[in-house]
């Protein structure tokens, strides 16, 4: 059987023909005595006039800009706001010079530059009569097309119209083109980047995110880690190394007074730095204790990110360090064994060792391990090496043991009923954000030096648990890879372990969100020195002055700002199942918006493809909120005068923003989030939608960097 030849793609202008004939049926009237004339030839068609008006307007002399049209609206009255019952130009100019008065739109003049401003399309007969405006708004004809119900939808009227503002032509334009303007009508959509997300927001100026570290993609954690390694790898006495700021923390860290979230800010951003100058779209992530994820039978783990695995390669070389074939086939699930754990996770190398060894041969295999000369070094090496996130001095704090565990000394297990703390919860959390002072929350001035609350518990709590005591430690034997209490459990050593970021930009995290909470709450001391940063404590007060924001999930969808758009849609943005479950509040944001010359409503909704003027009235449970843009207007000052300013200053360029700098547009999202997903409509994708004020067609179009919907915790 022949193969069958796939079908030859429509051109626009028989699309548009399919479009004209599907919605006018099998009853075609006489339109002025033609019948189907958009089915004439194309040179005909351009000089169709039905009833004095033309289908096709003349070209006009901006009609080599091709921008969408606005929505249908019932305009009503005697003005035809397309501009398509205007005398010729001649005829216009020499009325302008002799009338003062205005006409029944009250306008003048101004009304009909204002007409003139409209593009081809929008000035044609074709495209005001499907749109049901004046005089095809039942005034002196009905809307088009006659002799059926049937109505052409908005999404194909702008098809059309942008045909027509091409030059009607028969042949498509290049597809590079078509998408552009397909985008720009919303009819297709715009994807993520391959960029990771602060790539993407670098490129437009935007803040960097520090997302939670369960929704790193792949690629963002593999570049954490790769920042990470490349720290651990250079010595203490290099400002640049891991080890550094891991003293920097040891010697200088303030606690127990209001010193404690500014000083620990400042941290957190230099050792950032230092990490963006290896790779500058990489930012901290933070570890949320409090996500029930991490809790199991009332006992508790840390994320999968900072937890040990082993390859096949990692085992073959702790074989050249001794360890015994026997228990490397243990490892890959050959010989006696029948579970392979080569690339399963653990929270520590004792997990680790207690699942793979003590069921089959009823042994510590710490103490295994120190009786074969540089084995339990070569452990802790491949482990770092595989994943610079792991730290072998972290010994988790855990509430019970099973009966049977082995331990070199149990005694010396901390519990954390005997540090009088408890594991911290998202309750103990909200209680604690709902705080109405600074030195509760984040401690007293110098004169009182008193805690605040969250450096007691969830801080040192989180520093205790997850440092722990070793319950391998033999005070006897003195083997220095066996301490007797975990990296976190001391100040002095907390910053070798990599979770000590993890935790500490989570600590950060609370403090903005309580910011947020309680504007203008701040320590009393703003003009005290935060050693060795060089900063002041007020200089800390607006982190986002630091270059980032926090959120759980973020999603950026880019767009091309020289894009005029009327319409926006975005893919579907595949939000996981855990942030869905585990959100607290969502919000959608326009990323450098270019100030139009015209007044712009701008309405956003969710997962509401092709809205309508009337969409948030009739779909509400999708509508997120709108805004109007105020429109700049004509310019009186000099060429150039209003152009959108650089996006980059001089180095010593010390005046202020540009009146013309675009910004950002923020609308909270989570009404309608929760709305959609008591419905079961559970994945989202993002549709803006742009009309000119007060009915008006629209000469300016919606320009941006892109947009993006947030979750947070």
């Amino acid at each position: 059987m022949a193969k069958k030849k796939n079908a030859t793609p429509l051109s626009r202008y028989d699309r548009v023909k399919l479009i004209l004939n599907t919605a006018q049926g099998d009853q075609v009237p006489d339109y002025d005595g033609y019948r189907r004339f958009w089915e004439l030839p194309i040179d005909e068609l351009k000089e169709v006039v039905i009833y004095g008006i033309r289908m096709i307007a003349e070209p006009g002399e901006d009609d080599s800009d091709i921008r969408p049209i606005t929505p249908p609206a019932d305009s009503g009255g005697c003005c035809p706001h397309s501009g398509a019952m205007l005398p010729p130009k001649e005829e216009v100019k020499e009325k302008k010079e002799k009338e003062s008065g205005g006409s029944c739109c009250g306008g003048g003049s101004d009304s009909v530059s204002d007409d003139y401003s409209a593009r081809r399309g929008a000035r044609s007969g074709l495209i005001i009569g499907l749109r049901g405006e004046f005089p095809f708004n039942h005034t002196q004809f009905p809307p088009l097309l006659w002799g059926t119900e049937s109505r052409v939808s908005f999404t194909d009227i702008q098809f059309i119209s942008d045909w027509i503002d091409d030059g009607c032509p028969i042949v498509d334009a290049s597809p590079n083109k078509q998408k552009l303007l397909d985008l720009a009508a919303g009819i297709i959509e715009h994807f993520r980047s391959k960029k990771t997300e602060n790539e993407v927001r670098a490129e437009s100026g935007q803040l960097m995110v520090r997302k939670n570290i369960e929704d790193l993609t792949a690629e963002e954690l593999r570049r954490y880690r790769a920042a990470i390694k490349k720290l651990r790898s250079r010595n203490e006495l290099d400002h640049r190394g891991f080890d550094f700021w891991g003293r920097v923390h040891g010697n200088s860290c303030q606690h127990g007074w209001e010193k404690f979230f500014p000083w620990h800010r400042c941290l957190m951003h230099s050792f950032e730095q230092e990490i963006q100058d290896f790779d500058p779209f990489v930012t901290l992530s933070y570890w949320d204790w409090t996500n029930p994820v991490y809790t199991t039978d009332n006992e508790q783990t840390i994320p999968a990110a900072f937890q040990m695995w082993l390859e096949d390669a990692d085992v073959s070389k702790l074989q050249l360090a001794g360890l015994d074939k026997a228990d490397a086939d243990l490892i890959r699930g050959k010989g006696n064994g029948s579970v392979n754990y080569l690339g399963v996770e653990f929270p520590t190398l004792d997990d680790f060792c207690y699942a793979v060894f003590w069921e089959s041969k009823q042994k510590n295999y710490y103490d295994f391990i120190s009786k074969v000369a540089g084995l339990k070094q070569a452990f802790f090496d491949v482990l770092e090496d595989r994943n610079p996130l792991w730290c072998p001095y972290r010994y988790l704090t855990k509430n019970s043991y099973s009966s049977d565990r082995y331990y070199k000394n149990a005694a010396n297990m901390v519990t954390l009923q005997r540090y009088h703390h408890h594991y911290p919860t998202q309750d103990d959390m909200e209680q604690i954000l709902a705080i109405d002072n600074f030195t509760q929350f984040g401690g007293g001035n110098v004169y009182n030096q008193s805690f605040g609350t969250v450096d007691m518990d969830p801080h040192n709590t989180i520093h205790i648990w997850s440092g722990g005591t070793n319950p391998n430690y033999d005070s006897e034997s003195k083997d220095p890879l066996e301490p007797s209490t975990g990296y976190m459990l001391n100040n002095l050593t907390a910053g070798f372990d990599p979770i000590f970021y993890g935790h500490h930009v989570n600590i950060d995290r609370y403090w903005a969100m309580w910011q947020e909470n309680h504007p203008g709450l701040n320590p009393d001391d703003g003009n005290s020195v935060l050693t060795p940063f060089n900063l002041l404590v007020r200089d800390t007060y607006n982190y986002q002055k630091m270059g980032y924001e926090y959120a759980m999930s973020s999603n950026y969808i880019p767009l091309d700002s020289k894009l005029e758009s009327t319409r926006v849609k975005t893919t579907k943005l595949n939000i996981s199942s855990r942030v869905k479950k585990q959100y607290k509040k969502a919000s959608i944001r326009l990323h450098n918006v270019v100030q139009p010359n015209q007044s712009l409503i701008v309405r956003v909704f969710l997962n509401m493809d092709h809205p309508e003027d009337d969409s948030h009235l009739k779909h509400p449970e999708n509508f997120v909120g709108g805004f109007t843009i105020f429109g700049h207007g004509q310019c009186i000052g000099s060429e150039g005068h209003c152009d959108p300013p650089s996006r980059t200053t001089r180095t010593h360029d010390l005046r202020e923003q540009h009146h013309n700098t675009p910004g950002n547009y923020n609308l909270d999202a989570t009404k309608a989030i929760q709305q959609l997903l008591s419905k079961g409509d559970d994945d989202f994708h993002i549709n803006v939608l742009v009309i000119g004020t007060d009915g008006q067609d629209l000469t300016d179009m919606l320009r941006m960097d892109g947009v993006s919907l947030d979750f947070k915790q």
